[in-house]
């Protein structure tokens, strides 16, 4: 990020809110941040001074002076500024700042709609999932090893194209399909 060193010096060129639309925070931000190390804007000199009790922060980086719960901060700002509140209000915030929120906002619900959809999704596949295993264990305990013949048996394109589709997708032959398909009709019907 940008040290004090580095603020100080854009300072002399720039003003705050310059400075500020830089660093992409907003100027009262940035002026907050600057008193929290210890710093004074002096209206005669035009210029940022340090007026804190310990060695000038000028090494350390100016996003350690924008939380209040820093105890770093303290340290180095005058006494008679340690007990002010220098906790920075919401309208202090650039429009692009709550811009931003707002996208990060709009970003997490969305998230938060694709999540559930998955899960949605993936307890809809489980439970097909679980069906066709079903399926699976009634073929080998239902349909018994015996003798088979063939028969022609014609049905409706669409039903057989579903009964393709089906078998493909299961990996379930087609005979075994239409064997318990009859088996429980014929259950349904009382042969």
């Amino acid at each position: 990020m940008y040290t004090i060193q580095t603020i100080l010096e854009q300072l002399k060129e720039h003003n705050v809110k310059e400075v500020s639309k830089n660093l992409e925070i907003s100027d009262k931000r940035l002026r907050a941040a600057l008193q929290a190390a210890g710093y004074q804007y002096s209206q005669s000199a035009k210029s940022w001074d340090y007026t804190g009790e310990e060695q000038e922060p000028l090494d350390r980086e100016l996003i350690e002076f924008m939380s209040t719960n820093k105890p770093q901060a303290a340290k180095t700002a005058p006494k008679s500024r340690q007990k002010a509140d220098t906790t920075i209000p919401i309208d202090s915030l650039t429009a692009d700042e709550i811009a931003a929120i707002r996208s990060m906002l709009a970003a997490y619900k969305q998230q938060e709609g694709v999540i559930e959809a998955a899960s949605t999704a993936l307890e809809q596949h489980t439970d097909s999932a679980n069906s066709v295993e079903q399926l699976l264990i009634r073929i080998r305990t239902e349909i018994q090893p015996e003798e088979k013949i063939r028969k022609n048996v014609y049905f409706n394109k669409s039903i057989n194209t579903k009964l393709d589709h089906f078998s493909e997708i299961c990996r379930i032959q087609k005979q075994d399909i239409i064997e318990l398909a009859l088996r429980d009709f014929f259950k349904r019907y009382k042969e």
